[in-house]
């Protein structure tokens, strides 16, 4: 499913929620999650260990910077947030995240989960 699609998705979801009188809780909950999907993704986020590193670099002893923040953190290349991505592995009746480790009742996995619900990392095909 796209970006869009889910957007579409989920508007129809709370139309649906609010024509069968569902609690208002629902309805904000999809609201939240379209308004989420309908942010613009992160494309200049800076490491944070970079951050640190350079202020470490340009910090004089006694504890001031020797330039503007500004200045100092315009030098940081942008990098591009790493998905995480994992897949499910049979556990007793469960599953569990390759990722985190998580364990979810495996009569959930079958309903489309392609998300960790603990980590967050994308699922693949689950392990056989």
């Amino acid at each position: 499913m796209t970006r869009e699609q889910a957007i579409n998705h989920l508007k129809t979801v709370a139309k649906s929620a609010i024509d069968s009188g569902y609690d208002s809780a629902v309805v904000d909950a999809v609201y939240m999650a379209k308004e989420a999907l309908e942010q613009e993704p992160c494309e200049d986020a800076i490491s944070k260990a970079e951050v640190i590193k350079l202020i470490d670099k340009h910090t004089n002893d006694d504890g001031t910077l020797d330039d503007d923040i500004t200045c100092i953190l315009e030098k940081l290349p942008p990098i591009q947030p790493k998905v995480k991505v994992g897949h499910w592995i049979p556990t007793y009746g469960n599953v569990k995240c390759s990722v985190c480790g998580n364990v979810k009742d495996s009569r959930n996995v079958g309903k489309a989960t392609h998300y960790c619900d603990f980590c967050g990392a994308k699922m693949q095909e689950v392990e056989k």
